[in-house]
């Protein structure tokens, strides 16, 4: 098989920016997601269950936790496969550093790639969620004798914008590649939807190791695949598109990058819904578990709830609950994502919103139905997505005491006197100016 003589090379060294706080102490391919797995945890799957023995991960933005997690849950899982799975940059000259781009990370290991002398190098992005086979772009990038093969789904041309856009033609031959276009190229079928790249690429390593070391004596270059190492190569006419289907015939093909509040809260709804269609009987997740998607009493849509979480009397629809989560008797919840020990309590009302791992929100509070009101005090996305963590929480509560005390700064104190609120109100307190 093809897979027995390709290396996976993951990128795991992201922060993820666009996650902002739940990546100050981890990177994003660290993060939680649906239950006791972590982003990482699907590119891992997919590797392993399309036969690929062998796999490079490059970290360097805070790996501690990741680098932890792999060698913890995925290198015995290797193992068993008589294969082995190794975290790069970590604790070396490497980490202090630090790579200059994605191309980069693999060029400065070349060294530890020549020893495996693999005939094809499988570069992978390790911050998407998705399920793919990888055999079948591996059985067509040697059917065309291409240079390279990238992966692509398609996405309406709004998305586009976030991703390298490419452009093809009916033989699947690349003739166009932008990287995160203000006007992405469209399909010609439909002009509302684009071709975008999954950041997977598939390389002969002889071809792929010419191309890094002169990548890497071009002082013009930012040493990066997107920007620089794609166009060269589609340029000159040598790069095929593959595009995604499913691991198993007849089932729904997914992917979606998650490195954004909005994007990881829709992931998560869509496994409520069951528009994710992951197939964990089939193409297993090995290290990690998702939760089991039940109806509460009362709701009108399931929610996502993992073993060892509680939510006796609470209200919830369509909410995900990850281990170890709590809610109080009486706390209304809708769409609310909720990460690995959050608590809630009674009286808190939340919409729209993801909470970060280990915070606790008492109530009462009430957050997701005034977008100036959420803005004072929480990270509000363009989508209209929370981000709540304990800091925010934290400040948000110090001004309700000052409130319920009494104390209200001159420029926010009404004409007349507010009632203190009742306990079993809920509290809109004025950020002071």
């Amino acid at each position: 098989m093809l897979t027995d003589t390709c290396l996976a090379f993951i990128l795991a060294g992201g922060r993820g920016s666009r996650l902002h706080e739940l990546t100050d102490r981890d990177c994003k391919p660290a993060i939680p997601f649906a239950g006791s797995s972590r982003i990482v945890d699907f590119v891992l799957a997919n590797t392993l269950n399309s036969g690929i023995r062998r796999a490079y991960v490059a970290t360097q933005y805070q790996p501690k936790r990741l680098v932890n997690h792999i060698r913890n849950r995925w290198e015995p899982r290797f193992a068993m496969d008589e294969g082995s799975v190794v975290c790069l940059g970590s604790g070396t000259e490497i980490e202090a550093e630090g790579y200059r781009g994605t191309a980069d990370a693999v060029y400065r290991n070349i060294a530890r790639i020549d020893q495996l002398r693999p005939r094809h190098v499988l570069v992978l992005a390790a911050d998407h969620v998705y399920q793919m086979d990888y055999g079948p772009m591996i059985e067509q990038h040697v059917a065309t004798g291409a240079d390279i093969t990238i992966a692509a789904d398609i996405v309406s041309r709004r998305e586009a914008r976030g991703f390298g856009v490419i452009v093809a033609n009916e033989k699947g031959v690349i003739t166009g590649f932008q990287e995160k276009p203000a006007h992405p190229a469209t399909l010609p079928e439909d002009q509302e939807r684009s071709l975008a790249s999954m950041g997977i690429y598939v390389f002969d390593w002889p071809r792929l190791r010419r191309l890094l070391i002169a990548d890497a004596n071009n002082p013009g270059s930012s040493h990066d695949f997107g920007k620089d190492i794609l166009p060269l190569v589609a340029e000159r006419g040598h790069a095929y598109v593959h595009r995604l289907s499913a691991p198993r015939k007849g089932a729904k093909a997914y992917w979606r990058d998650v490195g954004t509040i909005d994007a990881l809260h829709a992931a998560h709804m869509d496994l409520i819904h069951g528009e994710a269609g992951l197939d964990l009987e089939h193409w297993p997740l090995h290290a990690g578990w998702i939760g089991s998607r039940g109806e509460v009493a009362g709701s009108q849509f399931p929610s996502l709830i993992y073993p060892g979480s509680e939510a006796i009397g609470a209200h919830l629809e369509a909410c995900a609950l990850a281990p170890l989560v709590n809610i109080g008797t009486g706390a209304r919840l809708e769409r609310a994502v909720l990460m690995n020990g959050a608590t809630i309590g009674s009286d808190v009302r939340l919409r729209d919103a993801v909470v970060a791992p280990g915070t606790r929100i008492d109530g009462p509070l009430m957050a997701g139905f005034d977008p100036e009101e959420d803005e004072t005090w929480f990270r509000r996305s363009s989508g209209g997505i929370l981000l709540i963590d304990q800091p925010m929480v934290d400040r948000w509560h110090r001004e309700a005491r000052r409130v319920r005390r009494g104390w209200v700064p001159a420029s926010a104190r009404p004409a007349t006197p507010a009632a203190h609120p009742r306990s079993h109100e809920l509290l809109t307190v004025t950020k002071p100016q």
